[in-house]
């Protein structure tokens, strides 16, 4: 398995947050002008769209906090590294409608 180490946690999930949010805000905006602009698109398609791109987001997020806050309260301290599976992490923000692999935690 691929590992990625992240020393410097809480500005990488500030940096997430920010832009899981900013592709939320997005897709919904360009919803929102295709069906403005009365282009050929689909309400529900549009709708499970964005849905699926901001479930999928939100559930590598949590995965993220979830393996972290773990390393934390099993005693690691701010310097203990915190190794993720990169393929469930990218299948969790990728996959869509499909749940999110588990990730792994030192």
């Amino acid at each position: 398995m691929c590992f990625i180490v992240f020393p410097c946690f809480p500005l990488l999930a500030v940096f997430l947050l920010a832009v899981s949010l900013s592709v939320c805000l997005l897709s919904f905006s360009v919803c929102l002008c295709f069906l403005l602009l009365s282009v050929c698109l689909s309400v529900c398609v549009c709708v499970c769209v964005c849905v699926c791109v901001c479930m999928s987001l939100w559930f590598g997020l949590s995965s993220v906090a979830s393996a972290w806050l773990t390393a934390v309260s099993s005693g690691g301290a701010a310097s203990k590294l915190t190794r993720l599976d990169s393929v469930g992490l990218m299948g969790s923000w990728m996959g869509g409608c499909t749940a999110p692999h588990a990730l792994k935690g030192s």
